[in-house]
């Protein structure tokens, strides 16, 4: 996730393309090639890599707010609420203090996580934290094409992979990273 404090950038997955601007969020939900550039500068982000196994463990605290999504999102933008710029902020300035770095950003990390699942990008966290769903098929089929992506291919052993019919992974794929299981291996080359 990416948590923008200045300026813009531009983020390009396939043939969708996402902004984000001071005060936004951007979320790769499936890791997906991308190109990234500054469209207002100067640009000032914190990118934080989601610990999935933190993220299950709150899952168990946190109730839904929302329903979880049927198709994986890939890329997503939203604002960032009061308290989740507060918790980022605190998160960043441990960096000044890097004595309490071993004991405090566990936990700011914990609520970080926490602010997100009470948010807008909440269901698709949710979704991709849990384990069979469409969003963890689709991850696990890209893992499996970014692995070998030299070799050949073929659209029934990656919906193998991911325990889906060829016509469902196309379908969830397509939504994730817009593009085909195919064309994604292409895209990866």
């Amino acid at each position: 996730i990416c948590f923008v404090s200045a300026g813009a950038k531009r983020s390009t997955a396939g043939e969708r393309t996402r902004i984000a601007r001071a005060g936004e969020m951007l979320l790769n939900s499936i890791d997906l090639p991308v190109s990234v550039s500054v469209v207002e500068a100067p640009y000032s982000s914190v990118t934080l890599r989601v610990d999935e196994r933190l993220l299950a463990d709150l899952l168990v605290e946190v109730e839904e707010s929302a329903g979880v999504p049927l198709a994986p999102a890939g890329q997503l933008t939203a604002p960032m609420a009061p308290e989740l710029v507060d918790a980022v902020t605190r998160f960043v300035t441990l960096l000044d203090s890097p004595e309490d770095i071993r004991a405090l950003a566990p936990r700011v990390e914990g609520e970080i996580l926490y602010r997100l699942l009470r948010g807008p990008l909440g269901p698709v966290l949710r979704a991709g934290a849990l384990a069979d769903s469409p969003t963890q098929r689709v991850r696990r089929a890209a893992r499996w094409i970014c692995e070998r992506y030299a070799e050949p291919l073929g659209i029934d052993a990656i919906a193998a992979v991911a325990r889906m019919s060829p016509a469902g992974l196309h379908r969830h794929f397509k939504a994730a990273t817009g593009m085909s299981p195919l064309r994604y291996q292409k895209y990866v080359r």
